[in-house]
């Protein structure tokens, strides 16, 4: 008898060594291991700029896995150049396995263009308030230059110039006027030296007549 009740205890102690690693796994992820999702469902979204405050709102959805008891989600939104971000509903309750959405909306400020700021959503759960997990996303919010007719005017920057020799166009009268001296004159050296050929000619025929 004695020795059945030695084996049953020692039994036990192995038992408890074995469930010793559970028992703190369960403890560090809070009661029944609640796993908690955080999705912002599209991941970047632009406008264009404008000299006053706008408004983007993103969608996006929470999702609990392994839920026995009732579950509390708190929601926060913020971003990286302290826009100003809100999310609705902030609190979310999960009485089963399930999912819920979200919706968060980020003030922009007037004059702002051409920037790009981080949207967190981060989500932490609770179970009769004892934390249980945590779960984020993160999402782009692309602000281009400012639309037609919209934001400040922008001046057009002209190009460069070139660094090339200038070329001025050429003086046309003075050009014409050159031409024509130069025509003139080709035309007078032509007849000239075809009156000299003539010249030379008639008197070479008159020498041979006077000796003939």
């Amino acid at each position: 008898m004695a020795l059945m009740w030695r084996s049953l205890a020692l039994a036990g102690i192995a038992l408890m060594a074995l469930m010793a690693p559970v028992a703190g796994f369960q403890e560090e992820r809070g009661p029944m291991a609640i796993v908690l999702h955080v999705n912002i469902i599209n991941q970047t979204s632009s406008l264009n700029g404008n000299s006053s405050e706008q408004h983007i709102s993103m969608a996006g959805e929470v999702r609990v896995d392994y839920v026995i008891f009732a579950v509390r989600v708190l929601l926060t939104a913020s971003t990286d150049l302290a826009w100003a971000a809100d999310v609705v509903p902030r609190e979310m309750t999960f009485n089963s396995s399930g999912v819920q959405y979200f919706e968060s909306d980020v003030s922009i400020p007037g004059g702002t263009y051409n920037r790009t700021a981080t949207l967190t959503v981060k989500g932490n759960s609770t179970v009769s308030g004892v934390p249980t997990d945590t779960s984020s996303d993160t999402a782009s919010i692309v602000v281009n230059g400012p639309g037609e007719g919209t934001g400040p005017v922008i001046p057009v920057v002209p190009p460069p110039k070139g660094t090339g020799a200038a070329v001025s166009m050429p003086n046309l009268p003075a050009v014409t006027a050159a031409i024509s001296v130069a025509m003139v004159a080709t035309t007078a050296a032509i007849f000239w030296i075809w009156k000299e050929r003539r010249l030379r000619r008639g008197i070479a025929s008159k020498k041979k007549r006077q000796d003939d």
